[in-house]
């Protein structure tokens, strides 16, 4: 077993490519926008061959950055190519569920596969291979301990006999019962949770509006609080040797004198 990955860049995933290392031999791995691509020696003629993931962006000007960086590569390179992945584009609104897709995006997806002389390939038997997910999972829920236990038990206990893209479906139809049921149960602890938290917005809202309300009036009172702790700590006079000395100049000129004698003064033996 070989393999070859490319990491995630921001909001992108990530690709990693894995092959049974009997029967294709790497030689060079390259990569670009959207793609992992491994050239590679095939079977025991070794023919050579170029294997590439994708995995495009979701917007229309990612994917026009892709299939011109896979259309240079194939039309420059030459040889045999097998593009496979995520292409986040369809040929037809035949391939989708959902809201129809914008005419000129197939348009230039039917371009690129017809100018790198691609051949698309059903490895379905449906046509549809794109569409919405087949339930709504939030992040939240992982919270709970027993989620991933039920989830799981759900699963397994699922028997469904047939070809495996049937069994997935029927598997995931299963799911969704159980989990529209899970989430019916929950709702309860989540509205009282919510309200909770809205009570806690209100409050802190509330006394927001208060303080900037009574603002003035606080800053005044703190002010007044500051000043009067002053005015107690304050030295006003002293008296030195029975001689009252009033003023804040004498006082500091007096108890510098003070302090001047006292350094001066021989040290006791």
């Amino acid at each position: 077993m070989d393999w070859a990955a490319k990491p995630s860049v921001r909001q992108s995933g990530g690709l990693i490519s894995m092959w049974n290392s009997d029967i294709f031999k790497k030689y060079r791995i390259f990569e670009g926008n959207g793609f992992l691509g491994v050239s590679e020696f095939w079977g025991l003629e070794g023919t050579p061959v170029k294997i590439v993931n994708v995995y495009a962006p979701c917007e229309l000007q990612g994917q026009r950055k892709l299939w011109g960086e896979l259309k240079n590569l194939i039309q420059g390179l030459g040889g045999n190519w097998c593009v496979m992945g995520d292409f986040n584009a369809v040929r037809s609104n035949q391939e989708f569920t959902g809201n129809k897709r914008h005419q000129g995006e197939m348009r230039e997806f039917d371009e690129f596969i017809a100018e790198t002389e691609l051949q698309d390939l059903p490895l379905i038997e449906e046509k549809m291979d794109w569409g919405p997910k087949p339930f709504k999972v939030f992040d939240s829920w992982f919270d709970y301990p027993e989620f991933k236990e039920s989830v799981a038990a759900t699963w397994n206990s699922s028997i469904v006999q047939g070809k495996k893209g049937f069994v997935l479906k029927e598997k995931l139809k299963k799911l969704k019962a159980f989990l529209k049921n899970w989430s019916k149960n929950l709702m309860p602890e989540v509205e009282n949770k919510t309200n909770t938290a809205k009570e806690n917005i209100e409050k802190i809202d509330k006394a927001r509006k208060e303080w900037i309300k009574d603002g003035d009036a606080n800053t005044r009172f703190f002010h007044k609080c500051i000043k009067g702790r002053w005015r107690r700590n304050e030295i006003n006079s002293i008296m030195i040797n029975g001689k009252n000395v009033q003023g804040v100049k004498e006082v500091k000129e007096e108890v510098a004198a003070y302090f001047e004698k006292m350094f001066q003064e021989e040290a006791w033996d």
